[in-house]
């Protein structure tokens, strides 16, 4: 208890160390942004006492993102590249948040100049925090403090593994008071340098004479039943409880634990996204095509429209069926870039498919139309489904919807690309598009995506699909 103590208070230390770097972070970029002003055009000069104000907004913005990032848990396995991707999401969260009140109020807003300036050197002095902490807190842990003190409940190989591992990463600053067995038969023996001093029976004993900070069970499923009772008396004790298990290791990040219908449901979601994540991503995508669509239907449709007309017989829109989130299927819209008998062609074209699977690609389609080899290399031909994106059949990013035809010959792990809603763009977007040949490789993309999904990846594909369409990278 006392461990977990301190561990709060320097948890607290560290995040009002990080709210008065923020703070200096501002101060620093106004005097950076006076010393560059002479080639910043059009900036006017600013003095620190116009944005104390803006000190305390951005401070309290900070404190907010960072309470809510679970970034100061008491977690001895956090690395330093963890750390400094939360600062970076954290950064992300703020500006949007900033940018959102400068919008909302002239009151609130910053120069776009000082902003820049003031996230660069936030990020700068975070990072520089973080590393010199880490350093120091493993060169504590390296010579003895700061260690916790750890009882292992089980004997299995997991449990060896687990505590070899432990005593062979000294920065995770663990020390372990024994181990306690299955049964009587293995008390006294040793398991690693550290001794069984006792069995499950022993629990409550050994808590009650030992200095224990954390217990870690490690047991074989078959003991799930008595690990149950023993969570119950650490509970009662106030002391922390972790469960290391082999069983469902490789789907672990994916899972969450809830209490329905009166029971704990250990849950497995193939997205590993919350449900507010999923509510902003909603949102996002509201925004982004609700302001697109604009430019898209007063100038981009009509023009697009009359060069479709005129150029050859047919309707302005390509309608198909595709399948959606857990194969739901919906009637997706594109504007036309093929002649009208272009299934038929198709048939006769099989022959000369340069993409293995079940998806149709040929770089030199005599399918398509001149106006349509041009929509496609700009990617114009897909602005249609922004009206997807709005009704919510899709999403900005996401893989790419499939016809039913193709999920048919799906082979069984292709499938999983259909557990999430398809989008416009994704990785196979800014990685090749229709130069990557092979479909198992475009769908590896599509996990790839699924499996490290966040609303930042979403962001930097975003960002790195505007240089791809404009310059026609990849497109057939």
């Amino acid at each position: 208890m006392a461990l977990i103590k301190y561990s709060r208070l320097i948890h607290q230390i560290i995040l009002l160390l990080d709210i008065v770097l923020t703070g200096l972070a501002f101060i620093a970029a106004v005097h950076v942004r006076d010393f560059l002003l002479p080639i910043i055009p059009s900036a006017g000069a600013i003095t620190i006492q116009n944005y104390y104000f803006h000190i305390a907004l951005i401070c309290l913005v900070w404190l907010i993102i960072l309470s809510f990032q679970d970034g100061y848990s008491k977690q001895r396995f956090l690395s330093l590249n963890k750390e400094i991707t939360q600062i970076a999401k954290m950064l992300l969260w703020g500006f949007l948040i900033v940018s959102a009140l400068g919008f909302l109020s002239k009151e609130t807003s910053l120069p776009r100049t000082l902003l820049v300036l003031f996230l660069f050197i936030n990020f700068a002095f975070l990072v520089a925090e973080k590393a010199i902490l880490h350093k120091y807190i493993n060169h504590l842990r390296a010579k003895g403090f700061n260690h916790a003190k750890v009882l292992i409940v089980g004997t299995s190989d997991l449990a060896r593994r687990f505590v070899e591992s432990a005593g062979s990463y000294e920065p995770w600053g663990i020390d372990v008071v024994g181990f306690l067995a299955e049964d009587e038969s293995k008390v006294g023996t040793r398991i690693s340098k550290s001794k069984v001093i006792g069995t499950f029976k022993d629990l409550e004993f050994v808590l009650h004479s030992n200095y224990i900070d954390e217990v870690i069970f490690a047991t074989d499923i078959k003991h799930f039943a008595e690990v149950e009772e023993m969570f119950k008396k650490c509970r009662l004790e106030g002391v922390q409880a972790r469960v290391i298990s082999s069983i469902l290791k490789d789907f672990v990040s994916s899972m969450t634990v809830d209490i329905k219908y009166g029971y704990p449901i250990l849950t497995y979601s193939p997205f590993k996204a919350k449900d507010w994540q999923l509510l902003l991503k909603r949102v996002i995508d509201i925004a982004i095509s609700s302001i697109l669509l604009i430019p898209f239907t007063l100038v981009i449709l009509p023009v697009v429209s009359a060069l479709i007309k005129l150029t050859s017989e047919g309707p302005i829109f390509y309608r198909w069926q595709v399948m959606g989130a857990n194969k739901r299927r919906f009637i997706g819209y594109k504007f036309r870039t093929m002649y009208i008998n272009a299934d038929e062609i198709k048939k006769q074209l099989m022959e000369q498919n340069e993409m293995s699977g079940p998806v149709f690609k040929m770089e030199r389609d005599p399918r398509i139309t001149p106006v349509g080899r041009f929509l496609r290399k700009l990617s114009i031909d897909e602005l249609p489904q922004l009206w997807s994106v709005l009704k919510g059949d899709m999403s900005l990013v996401g893989p790419r919807p499939p016809l039913q035809s193709e999920v048919e010959h799906f082979e069984s792990w292709h499938r999983r690309k259909l557990s999430v809603k398809p989008g416009i763009t994704c990785l196979w977007q800014i990685n090749g598009r229709s130069q990557i040949s092979d479909f198992n490789e475009w769908v590896k993309l599509d996990l790839e995506y699924i499996d490290n999904w966040s609303l930042w990846l979403d962001m930097k594909i975003l960002f790195k699909t505007i240089p791809v369409v404009l310059l026609g990278i990849g497109a057939r």
